[in-house]
């Protein structure tokens, strides 16, 4: 399981680390064929239960997989969109039924980026195990009460599952990857290390040590030689597979036996199960969270409440209902809740109140399309049909926010305050048609220049500076292109250098001359020479809250006649010297391109506000989702041509 969760925190850590889940499938295999031989010993193949059998299996697995699956939905409510939750919802039906495997078979690729985006995946495996419990059993069983021999028929069967990876690899690869009888070689596997322990002891006292050295070396190449670009599963599988068997093996050895004994290792053992079910979620949802990639610090973080929410998952569910109902004990003075063991009723009442939960939570999702009312500017994004604000796709308790294609590959990043947002929703449809997921790096109220702060009431804005300088080292880091907008011209006056205890005081020229400094340090730290970047000048203003001018009930045509907007001279002539500015700037920076919304609203001396039915301002200068459509309608071409530049 360690190997899994490096990969899924950061690939780099243990590129191989997905191997770790064919690893659980040798174990699989050997522990479910010595429990079937072990009944078969004890009390005669004929008496076998498979009732018994699989009510077993189904308090080892199910209660803690359904908490998993409600817990995920109750954490989902709180991070995802309406879409993502939906879809969450809909992959938590085949989650529970032991079927996600072929869910997602049709939904994502495993190794694609998309992946992020759903926080059940992992379940895919538990699909191919439990599938898995329906074939080997009754393999089995017929074998051995038919009196042949098992270790051959299954051999047979493993090597006929490898083989057929080959014939379906390069026509349907991911159905080789999710598929249960191309997995069954893996359980077939760890089958037959129940029938090479019998001799094993008879070998060379040196055999067990060497055996462990030899899988140990074998696992240590998997996890740092293969990646998610090795074809899998398939002769590559086989590495692991037969390191896992030779560990099984030595593992009851010598030097494997106590190394494999140490505590923190029989503690991350007992608690993998619940670790797997709980680590995917929690990094998923992170994600979705936080936007942007985990540092090394979020990394850690991750890793340790995987951890603990696994081993609170492991004691407080998994280990009270696997307890067999035959040893049932009650909670007694002084009893751990290691001891405590539920009835069978209570058994039933926890599972039926969850189940419950589960459904219900479930059906309103599924019913409300992913419930958008959940928040309230998502509620005004997706539900009202009044006016709307262009960066309601981003929340304002946030300062990370995704549009566009999520899935992409291709990224461009967009910086800045609100009037950086007024851009969101025009661009959210222009990547998704173009293939680019983009990211908004935002705080409202809060200038993005390099090495600033900015000041609410003569205090600093600490957010906004954290905000600035993390989005500006995260971005010096990577090659995207960046656009930059913001209302630089409003920060007169409440902004100043990043050490500054007060904010910057002196004239209008005196602002200009100490922002173009912080721009230009702005475009050097991007590195804009070398990476495309766009520098959007000021947005139009029209002067006055059109909003109230024009959709306040009951006003009259005298009212809205004397909120004219304003013309294109008197706009260009109020942000003359920001605009004059950001033009200086560039001539050092020839790869720079400036786009200027004004001269799109106003191609003319009379400026467009509206498409005759629909504002496009929501105040004086916040654009509506028509304003933003229209704006960015207007600069598509220049804009896919610019991000469209390699370096």
């Amino acid at each position: 399981v360690v190997p899994i969760l490096l990969f899924h925190l950061e690939s780099s850590l243990c590129p191989g680390g997905f191997a770790g889940v064919d690893i659980f499938f040798v174990i699989s295999g050997y522990l479910i064929t010595r429990m079937i031989l072990g009944d078969a010993q004890n009390s005669g193949i004929a008496t076998f239960s498979f009732k018994s059998f699989y009510i077993r299996r189904f308090f080892r697995l199910f209660p803690a997989l359904l908490a998993t699956l409600l817990g995920t939905l109750v954490a989902g409510w709180w991070v995802l969109s309406p879409s993502e939750y939906l879809e969450l919802a809909r992959s938590a039906v085949p989650s529970l039924f032991g079927v996600s495997n072929f869910y997602f078979l049709s939904a994502i690729d495993y190794f694609n980026a998309s992946a992020l985006g759903h926080p059940l995946l992992h379940t895919w495996s538990l699909g191919v195990e439990e599938q898995f419990y329906l074939v080997w059993p009754a393999f089995l069983v017929l074998l051995l009460r038919r009196g042949y021999a098992w270790l051959v028929p299954a051999a047979v069967l493993g090597l006929l599952s490898l083989f057929a990876i080959g014939f379906v690899q390069q026509a349907w690869p991911d159905a080789a990857f999710y598929l249960m009888p191309f997995r069954m070689f893996e359980f077939a596997a760890g089958a037959s290390v129940l029938a090479l322990e019998r001799r094993w002891n008879e070998l060379p006292a040196a055999t067990g040590p060497v055996a462990g050295a030899v899988g140990a070396a074998l696992l240590a190449g998997t996890f740092w030689g293969f990646n998610g670009q090795t074809i899998w599963p398939g002769a590559a599988a086989l590495v692991p597979v037969v390191a896992t068997v030779l560990l099984l093996l030595a593992g009851v050895q010598g030097v494997w036996s106590r190394g494999l004994s140490l505590r923190p290792l029989r503690f991350l053992g007992r608690i993998s199960y619940s670790l797997y079910l709980v680590h995917w979620p929690v990094i998923t949802l992170y994600r979705a969270h936080a936007v942007t990639e985990p540092g090394p610090l979020e990394i850690t973080g991750l890793a340790c409440l995987s951890i603990a929410l696994g081993f609170g998952l492991f004691r407080c569910v998994e280990v009270p209902f696997r307890q067999s109902s035959s040893t049932e004990n009650r909670a007694t003075a002084g009893a751990g809740l290691a001891q405590w063991v539920p009835t069978s009723r209570m058994k039933a009442c926890s599972l039926s109140v969850s189940g419950v939960l589960f459904a219900g939570l479930l059906g309103a999702i599924m019913i409300t399309g992913g419930v958008p009312s959940r928040l309230d500017r998502a509620k005004v994004q997706f539900l009202d049909k009044g006016l709307t604000y262009a960066g309601d796709l981003c929340s304002p308790k946030r300062a990370q926010c995704a549009f566009g294609d999520k899935t992409a590959n291709r990224i461009v990043y967009v910086i800045g305050d609100s009037h950086a947002l007024n851009l969101v929703h025009g661009l959210d449809r222009l990547f998704a048609e173009n293939g680019i997921k983009g990211v908004a790096l935002y705080d409202h109220g809060c200038m993005f220049a390099y090495g600033t702060s900015t000041f609410v009431k003569g205090i600093v804005n600490r957010n906004c500076r954290r905000n600035v300088a993390e989005a500006f080292e995260y971005l010096a880091g990577r090659r995207d292109p960046v656009i930059i907008a913001g209302n630089f011209a409003a920060y007169h006056g409440t902004s100043g250098p990043e050490s500054a205890p007060t904010p910057l005081k002196g004239s209008e020229a005196e602002y200009y001359d100490w922002l173009a400094s912080r721009f230009g340090a702005s475009l050097e730290k991007l590195d804009a020479n070398r990476r495309p970047v766009v520098l959007v000048k000021q947005t139009y203003s029209s002067g006055a809250d059109l909003t109230k001018c024009w959709l306040t009930p009951g006003a009259d045509g005298a009212l809205k006649k004397r909120c004219q907007p304003w013309s294109r001279s008197k706009v260009m002539q109020h942000f003359h010297a920001s605009d004059r500015m950001m033009d200086d700037v560039v001539q050092k920076f020839p790869r720079v391109v400036t786009l200027d919304p004004k001269t799109q609203f106003c191609p003319d001396e009379t400026c467009i506000v509206s498409d005759g039915e629909t504002l496009f301002l929501r105040d004086a200068d916040h654009l509506t989702n028509a304003g933003s459509a229209f704006l960015v309608g207007q600069l598509r071409d220049t804009l896919l041509k610019v991000i469209g530049k390699t370096q």
